[in-house]
């Protein structure tokens, strides 16, 4: 075994066990509350949507993709096939015995967890290839699986380390076509990205510094990425809202509609507004940054980590109290920018 392969699986186990704790953490039992967590109420809307199961939302609830829950729910459908998971037959027996759902938040945990190795796994494949140098991609591999904030929201959150897991690929699949534009690597990328945002409506911050990889490529990679990337997107929004979004998108377009008189928003409008939103907060930055440091120096790598950093804090400020949640997609990307500093490389 060579000495780089040694140390992405130290990397690995060590990711593995700062987060194998996190998973029975909380787990609802008779007498306590079924989750203090607010998304881990999208497993009762899994049961609601997909099982006609389930139990009501808990309050402050928000999800306008549903990628990941309908594959934790696909995934909870094919282990009770199988008996090895029960999922209760309705609202009464969730009701009557909070411990029975507990082997659904377990299954949710541990997809998640899944995902948070593929990101270490990803970030080191990834910042090898960035920086020419196993060490390098070792020491962001590691950064990574050391990131208090990314091992905690594998457990807390199961949206943010998903989409994490989603943008980095898109990322890799944008620096790969750079380099050595391919059909492949093109169609990759827009699908990872499709996925992030199906995930989290907040990647699409990502456009920006995957445009940038685009611009290098050839037209044919452009053509191949963007019809994948809308493919992927057009595919979570075909499937209905889980539940109405909360943060005031919904809320504005009553207004209008009180106002003039307009029928009902459709939930892809209101979906596509809050698309627009992030959008519009994230495009300038990105790109000025970049085009800046492009100028000052021909290595574009560094520009390119850049641009997919600094609009998340952008748009936090802007957003005046935004969720902090939102670095999680960040953190991939700070630990590639900081490995050459820390591994030293010759």
């Amino acid at each position: 075994m060579s000495a780089e392969r040694a140390w992405t699986w130290g990397v690995l186990a060590l990711a593995l066990a700062l987060r194998l704790a996190g998973i029975g953490w909380c787990l609802p039992a008779p007498g306590r509350p079924l989750s203090y967590v607010p998304d881990e109420s999208t497993l009762f809307l899994i049961l609601e949507r997909m099982q006609e199961a389930g139990h009501p939302v808990a309050e402050g609830g928000s999800y306008q993709t549903p990628l990941h829950p309908i594959l934790v729910g696909g995934l909870c459908k094919a282990l009770s096939w199988t008996g090895v998971l029960h999922l209760p037959a309705s609202r009464e027996e969730a009701a009557a015995d909070p411990g029975i759902l507990a082997p659904l938040y377990v299954v949710g945990r541990s997809l998640s967890l899944a995902m948070a190795l593929a990101t270490v796994w990803a970030v080191i494949r990834f910042g090898t290839f960035l920086w020419k140098d196993a060490r390098a991609g070792v020491t962001a591999g590691a950064l990574v699986a050391m990131a208090p904030a990314h091992i905690v929201q594998s457990h807390l959150n199961l949206f943010n380390v998903p989409a994490a897991l989603w943008w980095t690929l898109a990322a890799w699949a944008g620096a790969r076509g750079a380099e050595a534009p391919t059909k492949r690597s093109a169609a990759a990328m827009g699908l990872a990205f499709g996925a992030a945002v199906g995930t989290k409506l907040s990647c699409a911050l990502a456009l920006p510094a995957l445009v940038l990889a685009l611009w290098r490529g050839r037209a044919t990679g452009r053509i191949w990425a963007t019809f994948a990337a809308c493919a992927a997107f057009a595919g979570v929004l075909s499937f209905p809202p889980l539940v109405t979004d909360p943060s005031g998108v919904l809320e504005m377009f009553s207004r209008i509609r009180s106002a003039h008189g307009v029928g009902e928003v459709p939930p892809i409008l209101a979906r596509c507004a809050m698309l627009g939103k992030w959008m519009a907060w994230g495009w300038g930055p990105p790109l000025l940054v970049a085009a800046v440091a492009g100028s000052l120096r021909r290595d574009t790598r560094l520009p390119y980590l850049l641009a997919h950093l600094l609009p998340i804090p952008a748009a936090i400020l802007l957003a005046r109290g935004g969720s902090l949640a939102l670095l999680i997609p960040a953190i991939p990307f700070a630990a590639l920018a900081a490995a050459p500093v820390v591994a030293r490389p010759r």
